[in-house]
């Protein structure tokens, strides 16, 4: 995997122990974990507020530790470094926010730039019809929200943010094919009643409104919401698989569809691609490793 920070000078393989770049569903669709044997001069490139490459996206350093105590060797005094890191330019959406953002009748690009993402668009954009964060909240968990009452998700695909409802997502082209006995399952209908709510509310005559009550599950009342809103609340992507180590491939990204051999297809929920170096005399080894799911409604 290869690891540029902001000198713009690669970081040798060999001084990587491990990085790990996930693609998923959440208002921040990419992230980066990595640890890497420093010296002084590389530490500072990977401190805190430190931008750095991997694959073709950018990420901004959020948390920087160092777990082991330094070593000699020559001249210099080398440790390793553990990096978190969020793509950058939705990075600022975790940042606690200093003034509240209120916006009505707005756009989910507009929503991610009031919190200083540098977007340029997004495709498929929706409309929100209320989008509020308060001071000393983080915006990411209030987009998460909107997302799911708009019954739709977002992920970073060749350097661009794209939104898709739900059902439009499962109806894309599947982008590879793989065995189905290599997969563990998951799959719970008593934990879905359990952990997927149906949501009501009451309408503007003081009459309660719901959303989806085909199946007894757990209520859940939330204010100032429609009855398509809550619909769509009810309407969640799940965890049903999990595949073992598969070759490594940064093109395979969340929101992808997978057809499982002889079972259907699934959407990636997470895409999680990994490069150990084999610092621990373990072998150097890459891999890609996805989890599955599909719509529960």
């Amino acid at each position: 995997m290869i690891l540029i920070p902001s000198n713009g000078k690669q970081i040798r393989g060999d001084l990587i122990k491990q990085a790990v770049i996930r693609s998923d569903l959440t208002a921040i669709p990419a992230t980066l974990h990595a640890i890497i044997r420093v010296d002084d001069e590389l530490r500072k490139l990977l401190a805190e507020g430190q931008t750095i490459t991997a694959g073709n996206d950018k990420f901004y350093i959020v948390q920087a530790i160092s777990p082991t105590a330094r070593q000699s060797q020559g001249k210099h005094e080398t440790s390793f470094i553990e990096i978190i890191a969020y793509l950058e330019p939705v990075h600022k959406t975790s940042f606690i926010q200093k003034t509240a953002i209120l916006k009505e009748k707005t756009t989910l690009q507009a929503i991610y730039r009031a919190t200083g993402a540098t977007l340029k668009a997004i495709e498929n954009d929706l409309p929100v019809k209320r989008f509020y964060c308060y001071a000393g909240h983080y915006p990411t968990v209030d987009i998460a929200k909107t997302l799911q009452e708009e019954g739709s998700v977002v992920r970073w695909k060749n350097g661009k943010m794209q939104l898709f409802r739900l059902q439009d997502l499962m109806k894309q082209t599947p982008i590879m094919s793989l065995p189905n006995n290599s997969m563990k399952d998951f799959d719970s209908g008593f934990l879905e009643r359990h952990e997927i709510p149906s949501f009501y509310s009451i309408d503007e005559n003081g009459a309660f409104i719901y959303g989806n009550k085909n199946k007894i599950r757990s209520a859940m009342y939330v204010p100032n919401k429609d009855e398509r809103q809550l619909q769509n609340m009810g309407r969640v992507l799940v965890k049903r698989k999990e595949t073992n180590k598969i070759a490594f491939d940064l093109r395979i990204c969340g929101g992808d569809i997978i057809d499982v051999q002889g079972v259907g297809q699934y959407a990636v929920l997470t895409a999680a691609h990994v490069f150990e170096g084999g610092l621990d005399s373990t072998g150097s080894e890459q891999y890609s490793k996805l989890w599955l799911g599909d719509v529960a409604s």
